[in-house]
């Protein structure tokens, strides 16, 4: 019984992960072909207007802080976790609603596409947080993000992480023939938390346009945490170190 739970949760997980996608139509950028699904070059980037200071946000179960050096602290009641993630990424919590979050962060500089993309990322299933590169310090084309995400399922705190990740891995070709997982191992982060962690090449579905994504899978309460980044491959070396940084930064509390 046991093993069909834990296949069930990671046949959902690889669907989640899969999907994490850059969806360009939804994000309204004007350089991405729409009929041929061809992209076309990059448009010279637009420096970021002068936005309001970030502020935390406190949920029933998670709750954002700035620190003095403009870094967001996330706490995680519920599940016992805490992150710290650089200055560039602008968090968002499910404890509180989106758009009033984008509206407080962004007010009207944000398009009404991105709103949708945000929304769309957000009813992922498990959806605890997503982050956004919104001074877009890493790339001139679409914004980088990552996704936390949490998958409830007490199987998996009986199965050895290395079985977990081999099998998220069977699965996810099912789920999406066009992603390829090119790397994948156990690892430790900096706080001494194992985590499975793969790398993996996808094309986007609507854009044609090449994708590399970090994943993580950490064994929090009864089920897993998942942390996704995603980037285009050619803004991926910049922001490998970034995504992993965050990896490292996250750590259990009592």
């Amino acid at each position: 019984m046991k093993k069909f739970a834990l296949l069930g949760v990671l046949s959902i997980l690889a669907l989640s992960v899969a999907s994490c996608s850059l969806n360009f139509r939804d994000m309204g950028i004007p350089f991405i072909a729409t009929s041929t699904n061809t992209p076309r070059p990059p448009a010279k980037h637009t420096p970021t207007p002068t936005l309001p200071p970030k502020t935390g946000v406190a949920g029933d179960r998670l709750q954002t802080e700035i620190q003095e050096d403009n870094t967001t602290l996330l706490t995680d009641a519920e599940l016992g976790y805490q992150a710290v993630f650089s200055a560039e990424w602008f968090i968002l919590i499910a404890d509180s609603p989106i758009e009033e979050q984008l509206a407080a962060a962004f007010g009207e500089q944000i398009a009404d596409e991105t709103r949708t993309f945000v929304s769309k990322q957000s009813q992922q299933p498990g959806f605890r947080v997503i982050a956004l590169d919104y001074t877009h310090k890493y790339s001139n084309r679409p914004m980088a993000y990552f996704t936390l995400n949490y998958l409830p399922n007490p199987a998996t705190a009986d199965s050895e992480m290395l079985d977990v990740l081999d099998k998220t891995i069977e699965v996810i070709p099912t789920r999406t023939p066009e992603a390829d997982v090119i790397y994948q191992n156990v690892e430790i982060n900096a706080h001494g938390l194992e985590y499975g962690k793969m790398i993996l090449n996808q094309t986007d579905s609507d854009t044609g346009i090449q994708l590399k994504k970090i994943v993580a899978l950490f064994k929090v309460s009864d089920g897993l945490l998942t942390f996704t980044g995603v980037a285009w491959q050619e803004d991926y070396e910049k922001l490998e170190n970034v995504f992993q940084k965050a990896i490292n930064s996250i750590q259990a509390f009592e």
